[in-house]
């Protein structure tokens, strides 16, 4: 089960900008690239306008993941021959959002769940100290 970085409230903001990008590159189905270039597509974060061969496009990060900072930028690579980059794992077309994330705030959240470990662990630990009293005094 693979997890998740969305709320469920964010999933109908996802549908929303999923619309507005389809409108969006309808509406600019005639390009002002000459030569080869990368279609516009929606990744399922975020929309991305047709882009030269050989160049990146660039937009602002969503600000509707956790842990994502809306100040910075995503980019997605146009190879020289007119296709978006493919990861290498996956053969997919691949976005990059590792430049999104908000370090500040993800180490953030690394101590509190460093406490939250801590806390299930004496808790644990507790409850089976609890259980050895117990059965001793059966």
């Amino acid at each position: 089960m693979a997890l998740s970085t969305t709320t469920d409230a964010s999933v109908d903001v996802i549908a929303q900008k999923r619309l507005e990008c389809l409108e969006t590159l309808n509406e600019t189905v005639d390009t002002t690239i000459a030569g080869l270039f990368c279609p516009g597509t929606w990744d399922g974060w975020l929309c991305w306008p047709d882009t030269a061969a050989g160049t990146s496009a660039y937009a602002l990060c969503p600000s509707f993941i956790s842990g994502f900072d809306p100040t910075r930028f995503a980019h997605k690579v146009c190879g020289e021959n007119g296709e978006w980059f493919r990861h290498p794992e996956t053969n997919k077309s691949w976005s990059n959002y590792t430049t999104c994330i908000n370090l500040d705030d993800y180490e953030w959240r690394k101590q509190v769940n460093l406490i939250y470990e801590t806390g299930y662990a004496i808790s644990l630990i507790a409850i089976l100290l609890s259980l050895a009293i117990l059965s001793y005094f059966r």
